[in-house]
């Protein structure tokens, strides 16, 4: 369930929109502020009033922190501040204006195109960076940390204005000091991009977050996913028992470097991988070095200006947030979307002319054309026949006199045609007249727009709609009604008793696997 922040203050944070919703915390974008009128804007990740006083949830909180304080890096989603308030765990970290790279292939997708191969190789270059900084980094004594991210994913890469690529979400990263720990047999990341170790439950160490890193990009190059089965399980088959095809079968045009690349990332033995991140960091840029194709951040960052349109624009918008109050006074918090569309608005408003008054003229040119429109329908009734008979008072047998002014001769062609006209109109009439009330075509009920649901979660949970219960997940093509659809997940034993809010689509067949932590 949405919570709601009726003051939108929170410690010295100043609530602005919704950007992320889990089963464990809720992200938002918020406005930090200090002494001097210092001002800055944050990414704020606030525990569940559910999870406050449940110390695992509190652990994986605090370990997400102390795991992703100890990356400096530009090219990883820096951590700004861990504290409590009012017995709720928050983290503070730094807010991207961008996009991810699943919102941007979307929209290549709906426009028929894909990200162009060189700027892939730039972006993934960059990620590659960041995770050779997380797997290299050491605690305070100087011992290695060991870290594994183990959820390089599209959704958590992000894209940011001037075409600064970040890696971002250490919530499941494992690490050598970490308190909590993963019990056995629980598979955490995301399914379509989990390395052959990962689903067999092996030790993890650098070379996996290689393999989902190789995933992102067959998934790019190719613009579809690697495994696009049915079901978890079968992606889970295909990934352990299945050498990944090449790009090139999807399309001979790609880079044959770059698609190799892919591949050798994408070995099923880690030991046939490449060795580190930054030993495929330097694969990508021999690649863009031989390519003589320009990929620097600022060509990342046109290729965003022409695929969103707006892009330079966003940071203006987000940036009028840190001036936002008095008008953010509705429940719930609005999304970041929304937030943006209303500074959007508002802008606009503002700088476009007051809609002139329409002027005496226009309405007497529109009444002169009406009468003139009826003047004309009127004489073609006259002219055709289609006035009504005269009333006559002659005897029945009396010869019928002519028109005056028109003399109309035994079988003249265009009365035929006129009394033709006249009967067709009637038959149409007849057969366009709209029904009434109590009328078949009122009351036929307009059929129910449905869609189906496919669901995973982990760890498994009880998943009911409504009343109903529908069944444990995996839940497999289970119907439900078209629209924004909040279900209700249990697992004592997990001790989850959550909300998932899903779109269902209309005749179609939605797939989502939800982690709950």
């Amino acid at each position: 369930m949405t919570e709601t922040f009726p003051s939108r203050s929170f410690g010295r944070y100043r609530l602005l929109a919704r950007l992320a919703s889990g089963g464990t915390a809720d992200v938002y974008l918020a406005r930090m502020t200090a002494i001097a009128e210092f001002n800055k804007l944050v990414a704020l990740k606030i525990l569940h009033p559910e999870r406050a006083g449940n110390r695992e949830f509190i652990d994986m909180l605090l370990d997400e922190a102390r795991i992703a304080s100890r990356i400096n890096h530009r090219n990883v989603v820096q951590i700004i501040d861990l504290d409590c308030i009012a017995g709720r765990h928050y983290i503070a970290m730094e807010y991207v204006s961008g996009e991810n790279l699943a919102t941007i292939q979307e929209a290549c997708s709906r426009r028929g195109k894909r990200i162009p191969p060189h700027l892939v190789a730039a972006m993934l270059m960059q990620v590659a960076e960041g995770l050779y900084q997380a797997h290299s980094a050491h605690d305070a004594d100087g011992n290695p940390l060991r870290i594994v991210h183990r959820d390089v994913t599209p959704q958590n890469i992000i894209v940011g204005n001037g075409g600064l690529v970040k890696l971002a979400d250490f919530g499941i990263a494992r690490a050598e000091n970490r308190v909590t720990e993963t019990r056995t047999g629980m598979v955490k990341g995301k399914v379509a991009y989990l390395s052959p170790e990962q689903v067999r439950g092996e030790i993890l160490d650098a070379r996996s977050d290689l393999f989902s890193l190789g995933a992102v990009m067959w998934e790019c190059l190719t613009g579809r996913r690697l495994h696009d089965s049915a079901s978890d399980l079968e992606i889970m088959e295909a990934i352990t028992s299945r050498d990944a095809p090449s790009p090139l079968i999807s399309d001979p045009h790609l880079p044959v470097q770059l698609c190799e690349i892919a591949l050798r990332a994408l070995a099923r033995d880690r030991e046939e991988r490449f060795s580190s991140a930054a030993d495929i960091r330097d694969a990508l840029q021999d690649y863009l070095r031989a390519s003589r194709v320009r990929a620097d951040p600022p060509a990342i960052d046109e290729f965003m200006q022409e695929l969103f349109g707006d892009w330079t624009a966003r940071t203006k918008f987000i940036s009028a947030a840190l001036q936002t109050t008095e008008d953010l006074a509705e429940e719930p918090l609005p999304t970041i979307e929304e937030l943006l569309h209303r500074h959007r608005n508002s802008r606009a408003g503002d700088k476009s002319p007051p809609a002139p008054a329409p002027r005496r003229r226009s309405r007497h040119l529109a009444v002169a054309l009406f009468l003139l429109s009826a003047g004309v329908f009127i004489f073609w009734l006259l002219t055709a026949g289609g006035q009504p008979p005269a009333i006559s008072h002659r005897p029945a047998d009396a010869p019928v006199p002519p028109q005056a002014g028109r003399v109309v001769p035994p079988g003249d062609r265009r009365g035929k045609k006129a009394s033709r006209r006249r009967a067709s109109t009637r038959r149409r009439r007849r057969s366009t007249v709209k029904p009434g009330r109590g009328t078949a075509k009122e009351n036929t009920p307009r059929p129910a727009l449905t869609g189906r649901l496919r669901l995973t979660t982990m760890p498994w949970s009880t998943i009911f709609y409504r009343d109903r219960e529908l069944g444990q997940t995996p839940l497999v093509d289970v119907e439900l009604p078209a629209g924004i659809v909040r279900l209700h997940a249990v697992n004592r034993e997990a001790g989850i008793d959550g909300e998932i809010i899903v779109k269902i689509v209309p005749g179609q067949v939605v797939t989502m696997h939800y982690s709950f932590h």
